[in-house]
Parts: structure tokens; sequence; C-alpha cells
């Protein structure tokens, strides 16, 4: 739901790609966001294939809850820090988040760039 509210009309393919998982494992998943009304998807008009995706108003809503509840925890969780441990925690965690396992070849995402920063 992050990568589409940031990136509103991205297609299933890209969606997909950004996410490293292959096309067919989306749509079980984009369905259900559809069922709730969290997500719709629209025919391109140039090529009925391919499936635009958008965040519906209550998709976008359940997105800000989402948000403010992990601000929430992850505000408690660092209050039983000092500032040293979290600096230490977070520049560990951002150490291994960018170096990821190395994947066989050919998996790695061609569209891995096209992600915001911090989802890298």
């Amino acid at each position: 739901m992050v990568i589409v509210a940031g990136n509103p009309g991205v297609s299933q393919a890209e969606l997909a790609a950004a996410l490293e998982v292959e096309r067919p494992r989306m749509v079980p998943m984009l369905n259900k966001l559809e069922k709730r009304g969290l997500a719709k998807r629209t025919a391109l008009a140039a090529d009925g294939r391919v499936r635009l995706i958008q965040l519906t108003k209550e998709g976008v809503q359940l997105l800000k809850v989402l948000r403010k509840h992990a601000e929430e925890v992850n505000r408690h969780h660092l209050s039983l820090l000092t500032a040293a441990e979290a600096k230490t925690i977070f520049s560990s965690l951002w150490k291994v988040a960018r170096n990821p396992l190395e994947r066989p070849a050919g998996r790695r995402s061609k569209h891995r760039n096209s992600l915001p920063e911090e989802l890298h």
C-alpha cells in the first residue's frame, strides 16, 4: 500500500518488480485489497491488459491510521533505549537493509532504483 500511495497509477507489473515478487503472486493480494475497498485497478486505455493500481479513499485513510500506529509503537520502543543505543540499532539495521543477501544471477529487480530511498 505504501508503494501504491507514493506511486498512484503504478502498474501491477511495476509493483511486482518493485516488491521483487512474481507478477502472478500480486493478483491474490490485489484482489483482497479491492474486495476490502482499499484499492482499485483500472485497465490502461491504450492496452487493456495493463492494470493500473490506486488506493481508494478508504485505503489512503487506513494507511494513515497504520502509519500513525507504527509511529506510536516505534516511539514507545525508542523510549526504552538511550540515544546511543538507538543510534547503534538504527545504524546496524540500515547496514543490513542496504546489503541484502545476494540473489542468484538474474533475480535482482531492474526496478529497485524506482523505490523510495527508505525502502532500499
